[in-house]
């Protein structure tokens, strides 16, 4: 008999496999027909394919048969809401055809029928178009992010032409455009793109104000354009492409650097001022030296100069054999630094004295920075790496994460940040410990990223022609680090005016909202699994691989509970705590007197929390059914439905509903009997955090894939958040201001406005961030999409 139940099981593994096998042939043909719907699941088909992507076995779906089912999913639910429209007008059509015969009295009533069955049929088919439409958008948003949101936006009007009537959320015809427009404003970081040329463009730069932007590009043109846009200037005389282009630092003139062996120099409106000649090879960098009184060049010749503005060479240094890449003054003006294609950076005085090396890239290195105090240099190499040195050639961090050459290099103005640009079509910010802070892509190669002087902005330019602003600052999102270490938990004060974090180090911290840290303590030496606030604010409780203990604000330890507890938490009158550990629950009074213990059948214990009377207890763990229960340790309901791990749960804040997030990638809510009410489906991955607004009308969840998401209180997803650089642990609504805080494996904590969701507010955000975008760009199609914004 058990050599039988053996053989079941291979089989059942083998059936298993095989539909992995069959299911990633049917996407991967999909794929390969740039997605056609035609190639997608139906019917049984996709029932069988959604009932093994639930399976929890070895090997795992990939992420390219989750898409294929979930787009297989949309589109069948598109069809059918299509084909019962489709249905519903036949049959009011065929009423109304039987009345007209009958009596010509109700000819009017029969042609509202018809017509308005005809109405429905024409929305139906509208909505399973805005739905195709926004799934397109969302792809196009990872290199296009400009022109994803125009698009967006002409669907969101499309969405607001069929629910002029005032309806709610709930009772859209479809959400996605909502859903896509919303997520689009949330990560959206391109302001404005200029089409500089119809080749590729070298560098663009801004001018000290940064209401302009000089442009060099392949076919010997450097322009000059405002913010919006508008061609101010050209510059023309280079025999040959231009390489580099920059401002003085007063803003008044311009230098270039040309094929043609030569640099110039000119005014802004583009009268030619002086030529800079002696170069045998072509010119690759130009820069002014911090007065503003002298150039220094670089060439493939291997040689950099040193010019008076008049065209005089007063220095001349062989740099680099091979040819020279980039070459920089300090802000002092007394040292220039300058990379080549021998793979090494060099420091020297301006009488040509070597003063170090920096050794270390394993390819050319093609551009150098220093450091806005002069104490560090950062330097950009075709080794797919950027580096920062000290002065004396000690390497101080490496930047990792383009995938290939690494052409662009920007220091932000307070020193504190780094911006590289690169083959990969990324551009990536990075802290000065080469940890990755943002990213964002673009379509082709990008030659040159630059900083504007107030830090908020970054301009490139790439192998597609186009010159890209991107707005660091006006997402409102507020950032500041925790630590290296995996945040575990997060959550807000009751007045929702500080934040409390811990994580892997064992450290409780304290936060105001604002990202000033105001206290922090060793609450253990392994991590805390949980750290909450008491209802009153006035202390915290904290739980992981030791003791539940209570503190004061400031850190003071009050109360150690029992001898182990992973997990702890308050009631909500703030007078009993409930921890767990291992399969085990224990109440505790605020003082520390264990007042009952009770153990679950349900494996380790992830989550328990108090009910809004405060008189039960859901209590969540290994196995993905969990159950309610009393203070005395009577189960009172079963809730089955996760396939695995429960991590997360929360009740609404009425006390009507259960809300669970799970390790099979789901979050679902649930009524106090015990009934699944909704599923919540989206993430690619884990859900590890799942919570309600303080209202109760919103949720919000975090998982592996790095996002957070909200969702109405009847299912519908609204907004995907994706700004965080790793998987994302925790999501906490503020309960006194419209705030999310998010925080997760990298350390970061984020926190950012929290806004129900209107899809006329949505449609003016997004008008708003297109407004320089729809002024000048000739890859808009439609200027009277936002009347508004249009001069």
């Amino acid at each position: 008999m058990t050599f039988q139940i053996l053989l079941n099981a291979i089989a059942t593994d083998l059936d298993y496999v095989s539909d992995h096998s069959r299911l990633l042939i049917r996407a991967l043909e999909w794929d390969e027909k740039r997605r056609d719907d035609s190639f997608l699941l139906r019917g049984s088909d996709l029932q069988e394919a959604e009932y093994w992507l639930q399976q929890a076995k070895e090997p795992k779906p990939v992420e390219l048969q989750v898409n294929y089912i979930r787009k297989s999913r949309a589109a069948e639910d598109a069809y059918q809401r299509l084909l019962q429209a489709g249905q519903k007008a036949k049959r009011r059509v065929q009423t109304g055809s039987l009345i007209l015969g009958v009596t010509l009295c109700c000819a009017i009533a029969t042609a509202l029928m018809t017509f308005r069955a005809l109405e429905q049929l024409q929305a139906a088919k509208l909505a399973t178009q805005l739905e195709r439409e926004s799934g397109a958008t969302l792809e196009q948003f990872s290199f296009d992010q400009i022109g994803a949101l125009f698009t967006a936006v002409q669907s969101g009007k499309s969405l607001q032409s069929l629910v002029q009537d005032g309806r709610s959320i709930a009772d859209y015809p479809t959400t996605s455009p909502l859903f896509t427009l919303q997520t689009l404003l949330e990560n959206i970081y391109e302001q404005n793109r200029i089409q500089a040329s119809e080749s590729n463009v070298s560098s663009a730069r801004f001018n000290p104000d940064g209401t302009e932007i000089v442009t060099a590009d392949d076919r010997g043109l450097a322009k000059v354009w405002s913010h919006a846009g508008q061609l101010l200037a050209e510059l023309k005389g280079h025999q040959g492409q231009i390489l580099d282009a920059t401002f003085s630092p007063e803003g008044t003139t311009i230098a270039t650097a040309g094929r043609d062996g030569t640099a110039r120099l000119w005014t802004r409106s583009g009268k030619l001022q002086a030529t800079f000649k002696g170069h045998r090879g072509l010119v690759e960098s130009v820069t002014f030296s911090p007065d503003g009184k002298r150039l220094a060049t670089a060439s493939q010749d291997g040689t950099i100069r040193i010019w008076t503005l008049s065209g005089q060479s007063i220095a001349t240094i062989n740099a680099h054999p091979g040819g020279a890449k980039s070459v920089r003054f300090s802000p002092n003006g007394q040292q220039i630094v300058s990379v080549g294609v021998d793979r090494l950076g060099r420091l020297w005085s301006l009488t040509g004295q070597e003063m170090s090396q920096l050794k270390g890239h394993q390819g050319g290195v093609s551009e150098v920075r220093f450091s806005p105090d002069g104490q560090t240099i950062a330097t950009a190499s075709d080794d797919g790496t950027a580096r920062l040195w000290d002065l004396k050639g000690k390497p101080l961090a490496v930047f990792k994460g383009h995938m290939g050459g690494v052409y662009g290099l920007s220091f932000s103005p307070d020193g504190q940040r780094v911006a590289t640009s690169g083959r990969d079509s990324t551009i990536r910010v990075w802290n000065l410990a080469g940890n990755q802070l943002l990213q964002f892509r673009a379509k082709l190669w990008l030659n040159s990223v630059s900083f504007s002087r107030d830090g908020k902005q970054l301009v490139t330019a790439g192998g597609d022609g186009r010159v890209r602003i991107w707005n660091l600052a006006k997402r409102r999102i507020t950032q500041f680090q925790d630590s290296q270490e995996w945040i575990w938990s997060l959550n807000f004060s009751p007045d929702g005016n500080i934040l409390a974090t811990a994580g892997t180090d064992g450290v409780v911290r304290i936060w105001q909202r604002s990202g000033k840290k105001i206290a922090q303590w060793k609450a253990q030496q392994q991590s805390i699994w949980s750290v909450r606030f008491s209802p009153d604010g006035t202390k915290i409780l904290t739980a992981g691989s030791g003791t539940a203990q209570l503190w004061s604000i400031t850190g003071q330890r009050l109360t150690t509970l029992g001898k182990s507890s992973d997990r702890a938490s308050f009631s909500p009158d703030g007078t009993m705590i409930a921890t767990a550990a291992g399969n085990t629950v224990s109440l505790w009074s605020i003082t520390g007197e264990q007042t009952a213990s009770f153990t679950v059948d349900q494996g380790q214990i992830w989550g328990v929390e108090f009910s809004p009377d405060g008189e039960n207890l859901a209590i969540v763990g290994d196995s993905g059914t969990f159950h309610l229960w009393n203070r005395s340790g009577q189960r009172l309901a079963q809730f089955k439905g996760h396939q695995d791990i429960v991590f997360k749960v929360a009740f609404s804040p009425d006390g009507r509903s259960i809300l669970t997030a799970g390790k099979d990638g789901t979050a679902r809510v649930w009524n106090l009997s015990g009934q699944q009410q909704m599923i919540l489906r989206g993430h690619e991955g884990q859900v590890f955090d799942a919570r309600f607004s303080p209202s109760g009308q919103e949720i919000a969840t975090a998982g592996e894939d790095g996002t957070v998401r909200l969702w109405t209180a009847t299912g519908q997803q609204v907004t995907r958040i994706k700004d965080y650089q790793g998987e994302v642990w925790n999501v906490a609504f503020n309960p006194q201001h419209p705030q999310i805080a998010i925080a997760g494996q990298d350390g970061e904590i984020q926190v950012m406005p929290f806004e129900r969701t209107n899809l006329a507010q949505l449609i003016d955000r997004g008008c708003e961030w297109l407004q320089e975008y729809l002024q000048y760009n000739v890859d808009v199609s439609d200027r009277t999409l936002c009347p508004q914004q249009t001069p």
